[in-house]
Formats: structure tokens, C-alpha cells, sequence
């Protein structure tokens, strides 16, 4: 390990960009490559239009025929879940067709780069922020740059590098909360204006798609919860963390019990639309035992009881997390298992450092780790109790959390293989 650590420190010593504190710049530097890669790719193969994308261009041109007024365009159109959580989306689109006439789907796969560019600038600037050194962010940086959950939608005019620079952002201006706190108070000059834009991005992932509820439903209480703890002290943060997860593991059972339990109950419901037809649809999917949607070799026999539905969510957490599923082609296979076994060792390293008596990390930092695992969880148990796409899209959302806490994972390791002091220093 120390052999490791040497030749790591000698590497860079020797890269010139980092010296004289200019880390930011090769953030910005890397998040321009993440950009053009993904830009290039889109525009080489796409743009690429799906079912999906058909209703937001419908919807984009019924928006433009009455003049951008949002509340004409909600009588107009219909969906199973609201179309009010695709309107970003859909004013996007229209905007592109009226700047850019015919050429919009060009412009919009431009935009998917810039919006993956984005996304990778703010995972990297919170490693930057908290983790020394340079491998930390070129590993995030390459995680970014071939992860397929990411690549595979930059040629899609689609809600989901949208929603994905959304959720970064989220995180990063969340994960900052506890910026300077001392003495058991937050600092007020960050805290404000970093709590102002974490409810601004949420409306706006609201607004994106329906899979924000996880993000709102976790970083909401978060945003409450953080002048609590922040007032945490070091030797109570164990029992702090160990209620915590307490809480989490209640609830989330709690929820999983309840939405099978309503499942199964609406199969006798007589009414249709809103909520109820919302429901009604993925029941559907729970009566077929739809573990991974579209792919029949995943699904169970299920009987409609509350303990096979539960089965089912099961199964598709762990599908949900799987870099492995039946038909995916090699080179697909490859690069999942390139970028989610390290990913998920590194994540798990975080876990057990907060735990630790003495970590190696500052309260920001484990307030940063904790709203990333927060997050990746989140989204899995919505997924269980929803549905599972074929082709991992929902899991899309999760990834820029799972990519920070890769970077501040090796972080840990790192400093540990030093024997660095116990204090967490600003890296900037």
C-alpha cells in the first residue's frame, strides 16, 4: 500500500496543472472533455427520437399554440403520471424549435453534452473541495466519461441528462449546507443562499420528471434537518448516525408494506385518471411479477399478496444496484462491471469511515457522504416500488452521487495510507 501511495504522490508532483493550487482548473478542463465526448458522441449517432420524446414534441408545438401559458397547455394534454413534471422539458423543446427552426434535435443533443458536462463539473467540485490530490477527480472524471447509463442517452431527446445536471446540482449546493459551520451553528452567509437554491433545483427536477419524488422526499427533510446536525458533537456522531439509519430502515419498510398493500388493493377500485390510474398502471406490472420491465427472463410468478410484491421490490433492488443482467452484450457487460465494482467498493469505504471513532473526514464531508448514499438509496426504492427499466434508466439519476463518493472513497484510502492527521483540510 505504501509503495502505492508513493508512486501516486510522485505522479503528481509531476502534473503540472495542480501546482500552485490550480486543482479548479482541471475541473473545469476535465468537465470540457466530459462535454465534447459526450456532445460528439450524441451528434455522431443521434439525434434519436423515442415514444417518449414523440409526446414531448406534441406537447412542445401545443405550448407553442398558446403562446408559452402553462396552465393552457395542462387542458390540453394527458398522461399516466402528471404532465406537469415534464414541463421543463417540454419549454426546452419549444424554445429550441423556435431558435432553431428545423435544426433543434441538433441543437438539443448539443445541449445533452453541455448538460453531462455540467454534471460531471459539480460531482468533481465537491471531490476538488474535500479530497486532495489529482486521482480522485481524474478517477470521477472517468467514471463520467465511460459509464454506458450515461453515454447511452447523449443522441436521445429525452429528460435524462436534463434531470441528471439537475441532481448534481442539487447535491452540490445540498452538500454544502454545513459550509464553515462552527461551534455547533451553521454559518448563516452559506447555509441561506446554498438552502434557497437546493429548493429551487428541486422544483425544478420536479418539473423534469416524475422521478424527482425520491430527491424531494430525502433532501427536504435533509434541508430541515441540517441546523440539527450540525450541532452533532464528534463523540455522538456514531449514535447519531445509528438513529439514522434506524429511521431510514423503518420508513422505507414502512413505505414498501404500505405501497403493496395498495397495489394489490386497487385492483378493486372503480375510479380512472389522476392517482389513481397512476397506481392502477404499476400495479399492472406487480400482478405480472415485473422485475426488470421488458426483460421476461427477470420476472416471478406472484400471487397478489403483500409478501410476493414485497419479492418483487426485492428483486428489483437488486437489480437496481446489478451491473449484470441477463442480455446485456459484452461490451456492455465490460464496461458496467469497469465502472460500478469500483464504484461500489469505494462508495462502501465512505460508509465504514463514517462510522469509524476518529474518521478521516470533516462534518461537511460526512454531511456530504450521507446526502450521497441518501440519494442512491432513494432512488432504488422508488424504483422497487415503481418499475425498473430495461435499460437502467432510472438508475441514471443515482449516478452522480455514487461518482462522488468514488472519489472521496479513494480519497480516504489515500489519506489513510499517508497517515495523515485525523482532520479533514479545505483541498481547494
Amino acid at each position: 500500500m505504501n509503495a502505492l501511495v508513493n508512486f501516486i504522490d510522485a505522479v503528481e508532483e509531476r502534473v503540472p496543472i495542480v501546482i500552485g493550487g490550480r486543482r479548479h482548473a482541471l475541473v473545469i478542463l476535465l468537465a470540457g472533455c466530459i462535454a465534447l465526448a459526450h456532445g460528439g458522441y450524441g451528434l455522431a449517432s443521434g439525434p434519436l427520437f423515442s415514444p417518449d420524446a414523440a409526446r414531448y414534441v406534441e406537447w412542445a408545438e401545443t405550448l407553442i399554440a398558446v403562446g408559452f401559458n402553462p396552465f393552457s397547455l395542462l387542458q390540453r394534454v394527458d398522461f399516466v403520471t402528471s404532465p406537469v413534471q415534464y414541463l421543463a422539458i417540454v419549454y426546452l423543446i419549444a424554445l429550441a424549435m423556435l431558435l432553431f427552426g428545423p435544426l433543434w434535435p441538433v441543437a438539443f443533443v448539443v445541449l445533452n453534452g453541455l448538460f453531462c458536462g455540467l454534471g460531471a463539473f459539480f460531482a468533481l467540485d465537491l471531490v476538488r473541495r474535500k479530497i486532495e490530490g489529482v486521482l480522485p477527480l481524474l478517477l470521477v472524471a472517468t467514471l463520467f466519461l465511460i459509464s454506458f447509463d450515461i453515454v447511452i442517452w447523449a443522441k436521445f431527446i429525452l429528460t435524462d441528462l436534463l434531470f441528471l445536471i439537475t441532481v448534481s446540482a442539487v447535491l452540490w449546493n445540498a452538500s454544502r449546507l454545513l459550509q464553515g459551520a462552527e461551534a455547533g451553528q451553521v454559518r448563516r452567509e452559506f447555509f441561506v443562499p446554498r438552502a434557497c437554491w437546493v429548493v429551487f433545483l428541486l422544483l425544478l427536477a420536479f418539473l423534469t420528471r416524475p422521478t424527482a419524488l425520491p430527491l424531494l422526499g430525502f433532501l427536504l427533510p435533509c434541508l430541515l434537518a441540517a441546523p440539527a446536525v450540525a450541532r452533532v458533537a464528534s463523540e455522538n456522531w456514531r449514535r447519531f448516525l445509528g438513529y439514522a439509519t434506524l429511521v431510514g430502515l423503518v420508513l422505507g419498510g414502512a413505505l414498501m408494506v404500505l405501497t403493496a398493500w395498495l397495489l394489490i388493493a386497487s385492483a378493486g377500485w372503480s375510479g380512472s385518471g389522476g392517482a389513481v390510474e397512476t397506481i392502477k398502471y404499476y400495479a399492472s406490472y406487480f400482478a405480472q411479477g415485473a422485475v426488470v420491465h421488458d426483460r421476461p427472463e427477470t420476472y416471478l410468478v406472484v400471487d397478489p399478496t403483500v409478501l410476493d410484491y414485497l419479492r418483487v421490490m426485492a428483486y428489483r433492488l437488486a437489480y437496481f444496484y446489478s451491473p449484470v443482467i441477463p442480455g446485456y452484450g459484452l461490451l456492455h457487460l465490460a464496461d458496467n462491471l469497469l465502472v460500478f465494482v469500483p464504484s461500489y467498493v469505494l462508495a462502501v469505504v465512505t460508509l465504514v469511515e463514517i462510522f469509524r471513532p476518529h474518521p478521516v473526514l470533516d462534518l461537511e464531508t460526512r454531511w456530504m457522504v450521507l446526502l450521497c448514499w441518501g440519494t442512491i438509496l432513494a432512488f432504488a426504492l422508488f424504483t422497487a416500488l415503481t418499475l425498473l427499466d430495461y435499460d437502467h434508466r432510472y438508475r441514471l439519476p443515482a449516478l452522480p452521487a455514487l461518482f462522488i463518493l468514488s472519489g472521496i472513497g479513494i480519497g480516504i484510502l489515500l489519506r489513510r495510507g499517508r497517515c495523515c492527521p485525523s482532520d479533514s483540510r479545505h483541498a481547494g
